[in-house]
């Protein structure tokens, strides 16, 4: 399994922004238009536990975009596995209560037991 981390906040941390479908369009009408384009044709409709990896102009990961409800703990347990290697946070925008969830799905997804296994 590749490594992650994430972090509280610091310039070199690719943010983690949860989404609710009803509040997608909202925040569709906030984006310029090429991060809203891309939203739009990768199919994103932030259904629980999917992503939108958002690209910048350059081609590097600005940000990820998940989908989430308000049993956003398991939404964020996959990330671990979906993600490419690198440096995470949660963004400042998340709900309160996202920090904790997002931090135990986090660490929920990298469990692996393997006691027994050769």
């Amino acid at each position: 399994m590749a490594s992650y981390l994430i972090q509280r906040t610091t310039k070199s941390c690719c943010p983690i922004i949860p989404v609710d479908a009803s509040r997608l369009q909202d925040m569709l009408a906030t984006e310029d238009p090429l991060c809203r384009n891309w939203i739009e044709t990768t199919g994103f409709r932030a259904n629980p536990g999917t992503l939108c990896l958002v690209p910048t102009p350059q081609g590097s990961l600005e940000r990820v975009l998940i989908g989430t409800n308000e049993d956003s703990l398991w939404d964020y347990a996959g990330l671990p596995e979906k993600l490419p290697p690198g440096t995470y946070r949660l963004d400042a925008s998340a709900p309160e209560d996202h920090g904790p969830k997002a931090a135990l799905g986090w660490l929920l997804g990298t469990y692996c037991f393997s006691r027994y296994k050769n």
